[in-house]
């Protein structure tokens, strides 16, 4: 198995991967930006 994909975009198990995790990140802000300062870290 290629470490690395032709495909600029990556391999479909990538996008795969990366479409969970921005699927279930809007959850996650709880757990990583706990308050309001630390939420307003990540939109800067």
């Amino acid at each position: 198995m290629p470490c690395a994909a032709d495909d600029p975009a990556g391999s479909p198990l990538l996008r795969h991967a990366i479409g969970g995790l921005r699927s279930t990140l809007a959850d996650c802000m709880a757990i990583y930006a706990p308050n309001a300062n630390s939420y307003r870290r990540f939109r800067s």
